[in-house]
């Protein structure tokens, strides 16, 4: 018998070596009138994903979809996923939902001035809007300042031979993970809006502080629909369903393989199997060591 545990237990410690492929999922379609927000497909966008990331392999799927991707939730289940990862393991994270850029307030993003921003189920359009009684100041935005730590994180439990890949199916999305268009009647949805946000300082958003420089681990791959001043707009599928044009690139690309490698290079090179993107829409890619 006590032959039988020791196996037993040294099995299932050999099984805990083995690296495990993780995923969080983020879309947000329908926010809150208040919030100013028009509607999109971002939920769409998970709905389509996460099967198909089961299919190939991906046993821990986690989602948030619109009202559940707050920006505490978000915040809560990057620190979760962190902890859950180890050495080896390959990470998916993907947001889906509108982008917005942000006075920088803290200095880092020199001359330009704004900072990237995600924006989670329960962040308003302008400082104009009221939340319980009290005007909007960007609280709930999720900047690249704060992004930065969550994904260095992430990337330092994964190890040399983990790999992180970070996609951003939003407009203004090029550097969101921080590391030192047109308004035609017949163009589909795009996601955000290039009206700044124009957060006034408080001691909350002084003292944040600085991104730091990602210390080596993972490999890590950032994917942005587009650039940090243009718009993403959404892709009408055969289907008749709308999705990220960033988003349906990935769909078709899981029906061969998860490669993140590949994927970028594709993207480098305008290897497209479908043109999702359109002419004046520059999707980017980064790859940090």
């Amino acid at each position: 018998m006590r032959l039988i545990i020791v196996i037993v237990l040294t099995c299932l410690s050999v099984v805990g070596l083995f690296a495990d492929n993780r995923a969080l999922l983020v879309g947000i379609g329908r926010y809150p009138v208040y919030t100013g927000w028009s509607e999109i497909h971002g939920d769409a966008d998970v709905r389509l994903l996460a099967p198909a990331l089961k299919d190939k392999g991906y046993g821990d799927v986690k989602t948030l979809v619109n009202s559940e991707a707050t920006k505490a939730a978000i915040v809560r289940e990057l620190k979760s996923l962190a902890k859950r990862c180890k050495a080896g393991d390959k990470v998916y994270f993907h947001f889906s939902g509108h982008g917005q850029p942000v006075v920088d307030i803290n200095g880092d993003e020199g001359k330009k001035g704004f900072d990237e921003a995600i924006v989670p189920y329960d962040a308003c359009k302008t400082i104009t809007s009221k939340v319980k009684g009290r005007f909007y100041n960007g609280e709930n935005h999720l900047i690249d300042d704060e992004l930065n730590p969550l994904f260095s994180a992430i990337k330092n439990k994964l190890g040399a031979n983990g790999e992180l890949f970070i996609a951003i199916d939003a407009c203004y999305s090029d550097d969101m993970e921080r590391a030192p268009g047109t308004e035609e009647a017949d163009l589909p949805p795009t996601r955000g809006t290039n009206e700044k946000l124009d957060v006034k300082k408080t001691a909350d958003w002084t003292s944040m502080p600085k991104p730091k420089a990602y210390t080596p681990g993972a490999r890590m791959y950032v994917v942005s629909a587009c650039k940090s001043n243009e718009r993403n707009f959404e892709y009408k599928a055969k289907d008749g369903k709308t999705y990220g044009s960033l988003t349906y690139f990935f769909f078709n690309e899981l029906k061969d393989s998860v490669n993140f490698k590949t994927w970028c290079d594709r993207i480098e090179t305008k290897d497209y199997k479908l043109h999702v993107f359109k002419s004046f829409q520059h999707p980017q890619v980064k790859r940090i060591k």
